[in-house]
């Protein structure tokens, strides 16, 4: 995949040129995010040739599927870095994930600091170079860190400060790609591969471990999953298949219902991650790349009563 730079402006100011891999840096509001950005849109990983697309899904009508729907409430234009994951704040604020960008902000979207080399020095000679969609729970600011040998299935789960952006603490896990993590309490989950048909679940420990429970079971395969978060006993997953659709797993049952999808799917670029918190704009709230330089922050209701069905594996 080709590299394009490119100078990202925050606050009217323009940043010089961007290296492969500029020095460690921290940006307060009004300062310039540098990055280095593909010239396709980023994603956690593509599935072409590692064999790990998924089965294509029936669609049928459970009597047990859930009857509800996204509902679009608006949209915002986001800072182009935040372009991989999102994570609501207990202030009201945000932290948002670039490929190697961590940056936080108020509830009005003013960027408050950010580090535009958040993946450690230390991990860099094992290959790692790719942030996904993170989550902060408790204190801490969960980090999914991914190296691009998926043959391997090992990435790393991070734990870094809310506050400061500082990295921590990590840890290896047999995954092969490492495309978001979401926690509640002592509970973490996560998927093995970009697309699957199964939730993985650890056990959230002191010092940043994790420790593997029983997978969940998920009755179909979703497609290329950008990113999940956990609220009220079920996933919430945001896509970039080819509605860039937004599921609802129940995690006792392991149901997948579509809820809905997010816009612009006409237009290049990519779905990418989401938070789950009841906001004013609703419970939803989703990274959405129209083109390069155009990143969207979508916001949706989540509706009861609408005809809605669950996916199950045909």
């Amino acid at each position: 995949m080709a590299l394009t730079t490119v100078s990202l402006v925050i606050g009217g100011r323009t940043a010089a040129t961007a290296q492969a891999r500029p020095p460690r840096a921290v940006a307060s509001t009004g300062l310039a995010l540098v990055l280095v950005l593909a010239a396709v849109a980023c994603s956690s990983g593509d599935d072409s040739g590692d064999g790990d697309s998924g089965a294509t899904s029936d669609v049928a009508t459970p009597t047990t599927a859930p009857l509800i729907a996204a509902q679009s409430t608006g949209e915002q234009t986001i800072n182009p870095g935040y372009r991989q994951g999102v994570a609501s704040l207990p202030d009201g604020g945000w932290i948002f994930s670039g490929t190697t960008v961590l940056a936080r902000t108020d509830g009005a979207l003013e960027q408050a600091v950010a580090d535009t080399t958040a993946v450690p020095d230390e991990l860099a000679p094992e290959g790692y170079n790719h942030i996904g969609d993170v989550d902060v729970e408790d204190g801490v600011l969960y980090v999914p860190l991914e190296q691009p040998d998926y043959q391997t299935r090992e990435q790393r789960m991070a734990c870094y400060d809310p506050t400061t952006l500082t990295y921590e603490a990590s840890q290896p896990v047999e995954q092969r790609h490492n495309s978001f993590i979401s926690v509640d309490g002592d509970q973490a989950y996560s998927m093995e591969g970009f697309s699957g048909d199964q939730i993985l679940v650890y056990r959230v420990g002191d010092g940043c471990t994790f420790e593997p429970l029983e997978p969940i079971q998920m009755s179909a395969t979703v497609q290329r999953v950008q990113g999940a978060d956990y609220f009220d006993g079920a996933l919430w997953l945001a896509t970039d298949d080819a509605q860039r659709g937004l599921y609802r797993v129940d995690l006792e049952t392991g149901l997948v219902a579509p809820i809905g999808a997010m816009g612009h799917v006409a237009d290049e670029g990519e779905g990418e991650g989401i938070d789950a918190t009841s906001r004013p704009r609703g419970l939803l709230h989703v990274v959405n790349i129209v083109d390069t330089l155009d990143v969207r922050f979508e916001h949706f209701d989540v509706v009861e009563g609408a005809d809605q069905r669950a996916v199950v594996e045909g």
